[in-house]
């Protein structure tokens, strides 16, 4: 129920805000070199997930974030030109540049009103989806009250059977 929520509120603020909402959210914090002989890119944030790509020593990466002893990493374009995120340990990389912090506020430029005008959507969708939640689980209990046992069969005409 939580990754449906998740993944409606994705929808939303792409539909709302456009390429910009995940260009946002994918800028480069820095890069980072791999130091060790079997690194991996994982999908996920631990050593258990499925692996995305080999990290040979020497492979410079982008950082998106950070996360305990994890980067979020952008992998090099592949031969079509797409672009892969992916996990990789800090203990297996050093860092070479530094970005500025993820959230790091960035004051528009005066006469900018994008800005404001994306976060005036963001806020609407948010609560259009609270309330699509909210209105959802109101539904969900109608739909538990209505599943009680019925009472007795009804005759053709309305009326109710009589006992026999």
């Amino acid at each position: 129920m939580c990754s449906r929520r998740v993944a409606t509120g994705l929808i939303a603020a792409v539909a709302l805000l456009g390429p910009r909402a995940l260009e946002a959210g994918a800028q480069a914090q820095g890069t980072i070199r791999v130091v060790s002989p079997n690194a991996a890119v994982m999908r996920r944030a631990n050593l258990k997930g499925d692996v995305v790509a080999p990290a040979p020593p020497g492979t410079v990466l982008e950082v998106i974030d950070l996360e305990g002893d994890w980067y979020w990493v952008m992998l090099a374009p592949d031969s079509n030109g797409s672009r892969r995120p992916g996990w990789i340990r800090a203990s297996d990389v050093e860092v070479v540049t530094v970005g500025k912090p993820k959230h790091s506020p960035v004051p528009p430029a005066p006469g900018d009103t994008r800005q404001a005008e994306d976060d005036r959507r963001v806020k609407k969708a948010k609560r259009d989806l609270e309330k699509a939640r909210r209105d959802y689980e109101k539904a969900a209990q109608r739909g538990k009250s209505s599943a009680a046992p019925d009472a007795a069969p009804a005759s053709p005409s309305g009326q109710p059977a009589p006992p026999k």
